[in-house]
């Protein structure tokens, strides 16, 4: 088990790294075929502003949708029924996790319900 554990965090890790490099790669590529035509200040400022667009309007577009209540969110998830039946048939196989799991349902049913 902490095999498996520690090869996904390595996993992990590589995906990150591989992430931030690719993304300072193209940042480097987008300013280097701009800095030419622009002047190197302008080649940066445009850079910036293009990798920056993206995450800008997700979090536009995330901040117009509709909050949903927590009864939506309940019944979008399946409601207490799901969480009975997922515990039962964890616990004929394995109850310690099965203990484990309702109080992790538990925490997040009291968390979803102080954020209301």
């Amino acid at each position: 088990m902490g095999a498996r554990i520690l090869s996904f965090a390595i996993l992990a890790l590589f995906g990150a790294a591989l992430i931030f490099f690719g993304i300072g790669f193209l940042a480097w590529a987008i300013w280097m075929g701009l800095t030419l035509p622009v002047g190197e200040a302008w080649a940066a400022a445009i850079t910036a502003l293009l990798l920056l667009l993206g995450p800008i309007i997700a979090f536009i577009a995330l901040g117009f949708r509709r909050r949903r209540t927590s009864e939506e969110r309940a019944s979008a998830l399946g409601g207490a029924s799901t969480t009975l039946a997922f515990v039962a048939a964890m616990a004929k196989d394995k109850p310690l996790m099965a203990v484990l799991a309702t109080g992790l349902f538990a925490a997040a049913e009291i968390f979803l319900k102080k954020r209301k």
